[in-house]
């Protein structure tokens, strides 16, 4: 099998890799196919769009500066002169900036927490609800009772011990953070009993 010469993948060369080359790696251009620059940055094909001339690009190009400049200078001159004729300074942009609000307002809009509709009870929801308002009341009527000084059956006292568990159910929690009640039919209401 016959040796294969190695070529260079960064000057050509022949007889070296590119590893033991003895230029400086850097990207070569796709334009011109040299190392040492990107196409971005390529001289040959440095041109302005503008004046279609070589060696300079939009941002250096001196008639485009110069047609920018004097935009710039009658635009002043039309703003001095909207000023003095209104008696008013910024009347122009000022209905431009009013359109939108400034970005902070926008910022703090998106970021604040969405207020939850005012939700209802479900039907299941209203009638135990209503059965735990009943216990409640119930419960607070032997408390009624336990505070003149009269003596509690063994069952009552379960119930008047078991309040705070009623109090902290899901649906009086919902009923405490606002939710609206549920209006029955008079059918379930006959049911409910």
């Amino acid at each position: 099998m016959a040796a294969v010469e190695a070529v260079c993948s960064r000057c050509q060369g022949k007889g070296h890799r590119a590893a033991d080359c003895h230029l400086p790696f850097f990207r070569s251009c796709e334009y011109c196919k040299t190392a040492g620059h990107t196409a971005k940055e390529c001289p040959l094909l440095r041109h302005c769009t503008y004046c279609k001339c070589e060696g300079h690009t939009n941002r250096n190009c001196a008639k485009l500066l110069a047609k920018r400049a004097k935009a710039r200078a009658s635009d002043d001159s039309k703003s001095e002169t909207s000023e003095a004729s209104n008696g008013q300074s910024g009347v122009s942009t000022a209905s431009t900036w009013a359109s939108s609000p400034p970005k902070k307002q926008q910022w703090k809009r998106w970021t604040e927490p969405q207020k939850p509709r005012m939700q209802a009870l479900t039907e299941d929801e209203e009638k135990q609800a209503r059965k735990v308002e009943k216990k409640l009341r119930e419960i607070a009527a032997l408390e009624a009772r336990l505070a003149e000084g009269e003596t509690l059956e063994d069952l009552q006292q379960k119930k008047v011990d078991k309040k705070s568990e009623f109090e902290d159910c899901e649906v009086m929690r919902k009923l405490r953070s606002g939710y609206r009640r549920c209006e029955l039919p008079a059918k379930s209401l006959i049911e409910a009993k």
